[in-house]
């Protein structure tokens, strides 16, 4: 008697039924939906960014910026301000290292200005230290004057790298606030690679080129200041503040979205402030 094939022979077994995927309540696939309309940014047409959070998040970057070129500028200056200036070993590690103390002093300090005068201000006032210290080490006629300017300036980076994430976040909407807190990062290492191109393409101008590299940093503080004048306050700052109209202006500028959308993250920041 013939045998079927194994071939056959598992043809003609009994397939094992598959266990039922339990569905979803009617409850649970609108808030399933829901859930997904909120976090899916894009899919309904009206969740849109405002240009306004991109050219405030720019302008608060440029404090990264900032402080990259004025860590990166000092070594390719130094190559001629110890010559022009007759600076010891001790004088040239104050120069260099003076700045990083003064960052680490503002940086710490930098919790009561956020708190106390506002996001938005806290910025400014680093883009303005930014500036004046770029005039002091460009315009410098001795070392002690350079050593001020490089004092000042790390103040400036040291606010600017606190102040500069936190305002970002604030004002960001939740898919975009990852990235363009990112570009702060970034834009260090850009303005390290920045003052690298500049030391190179100024070190044959024979006329006290080091001026030029360390003072130079004044234009973007300068920009910057001038650019946050017309940029908003944090809602999240104005909320802790109790100023809720402010707030929610703000953040109605900030987003395109319908007025739920606009009121669920408006009662999100009261909750959590």
């Amino acid at each position: 008697m013939a045998t079927a094939s194994p071939r056959k022979q598992k043809r003609n077994q009994v397939q094992p039924e598959m266990p039922e995927v339990p569905s979803l309540a009617k409850g649970d696939k609108d808030a399933f939906t829901d859930h997904r309309a909120r976090n899916t940014p894009g899919k309904t047409g009206n969740e849109l960014t405002p240009a306004l959070v991109y050219i405030a998040a720019s302008l608060a970057n440029v404090g990264g910026f900032l402080t990259g070129y004025n860590l990166g500028i000092v070594g390719g200056a130094m190559l001629f301000i110890q010559p022009y200036f007759e600076l010891s070993t001790v004088c040239q590690e104050a120069i260099v290292s003076g700045t990083i103390i003064t960052a680490t002093a503002s940086a710490l300090c930098t919790a009561w200005f956020l708190e106390n005068l506002g996001r938005r201000t806290t910025v400014i006032i680093s883009g303005a230290l930014t500036a004046v210290g770029g005039v002091i080490m460009g315009a410098a006629p001795t070392k002690e004057v350079l050593l001020l300017g490089r004092l000042v300036s790390g103040l400036a980076f040291g606010l600017a790298s606190v102040a500069s994430p936190v305002y970002v976040a604030e004002i960001s909407p939740f898919y975009l606030r990852g990235s363009l807190i990112s570009i702060n990062q970034v834009m260090i290492t850009f303005g390290i690679l920045v003052s690298s191109l500049i030391a190179g393409a100024l070190s044959h101008v024979t006329c006290e080129q080091w001026r030029y590299m360390v003072g130079v940093v004044g234009i973007p503080g300068v920009a910057q200041v001038i650019g946050f004048l017309f940029m908003p306050e944090s809602p999240r700052w104005l909320t802790a503040r109790g100023r809720l109209v402010e707030a929610r202006d703000v953040l109605k500028r900030m987003r395109k979205c319908g007025e739920g959308k606009l009121q669920d993250e408006m009662d999100e920041i009261i909750e959590e402030t």
